[in-house]
């Protein structure tokens, strides 16, 4: 039997159209272990440029919760992280999420 490595979990495109707008996305983060075709260093210097680059602060929305606030992003676009929150204080957060399918652009992400 062949042994496992991480290629034989999942290969995803890391840009790919949106089929809304037209326009590039970078389907990167920090679940991204690697690049096909370079080697571990390589790959992972560039994951860390796109990372970077991505999350410039000119690129970055931040938001101050108030009671009744609703937000709505498109997952195909937006790279989101949370931030901790003072645990001795209520928070609720209420999430949809609705799965991406070939025709909103799933088949392209895929190799």
């Amino acid at each position: 039997m062949p042994a496992m490595n991480r290629w034989d979990d999942q290969l995803w495109r890391a840009v790919w159209p949106n089929p809304v707008t037209g326009e590039d996305a970078l389907y990167i983060a920090s679940h991204a272990c690697g690049v096909e075709g370079m080697d571990d260093a390589a790959g992972q210097a560039l994951i860390n440029d796109l990372i970077a680059f991505a999350t410039r602060p000119e690129m970055i929305y931040s938001h101050n919760r108030r009671a009744g606030d609703l937000l709505v992003w498109d997952e195909r676009a937006t790279l989101h992280r949370g931030q901790p929150w003072p645990y001795a204080e209520e928070r609720t957060l209420d999430s949809i999420c609705i799965s991406a399918q070939d025709s909103d652009g799933l088949a392209q992400v895929r190799p």
